[in-house]
């Protein structure tokens, strides 16, 4: 008996190496860019951004699955930077 067409196509292996995931970062970040006409760094004070990470890390505690844990780490690390980024740009002389 064949069980052809009913397994599952495999999961996308996350990268592996901190190289790696900064490019896989920076692709998805260069995907989603074109989508917004307006940049919420520019609107969203500090302390928001600083929530904002917490939630996602907490999110990241109650993952169910290897894939969902690697997905809100993602975007904690994400958050991150794009606070690093509003810094940058606020403290900039």
């Amino acid at each position: 008996m064949s069980d052809q067409g009913t397994s599952k196509p495999a999961a996308k292996q996350p990268p592996k190496t901190f190289n790696e995931i900064c490019r896989d970062i920076m692709d998805m970040h260069d995907r989603k860019q074109p989508g917004y006409t307006y940049s919420p760094l520019d609107e969203l004070p500090s302390e928001a951004w600083t929530r904002q990470i917490q939630i996602k890390a907490t999110r990241a505690v109650y993952a169910t699955t290897p894939e969902k844990l690697y997905e809100e780490l993602i975007d904690t690390a994400v958050y991150c930077i794009l606070l690093l980024e509003k810094m940058a740009k606020e403290y900039d002389p």
